[in-house]
């Protein structure tokens, strides 16, 4: 696995092209390295629907 994608930011900014929710789930179980970027983008979403 390349060092970049161990990076959160970089990572972040990966995943926030994902327009699906589906998507980031799947993402969120692939690896460790993936579980907080995309449970954060993910939890982003179900916050904004207030």
């Amino acid at each position: 696995q390349h060092q970049a994608l161990l990076v959160y930011d970089i990572l972040l900014d990966i995943f926030a092209y994902v327009d699906r929710k589906k998507i980031l789930a799947a993402l969120a179980v692939t690896c460790k390295a993936f579980y907080e970027p995309a449970m954060d983008l993910l939890w982003a979403e179900i916050d904004g629907l207030e």
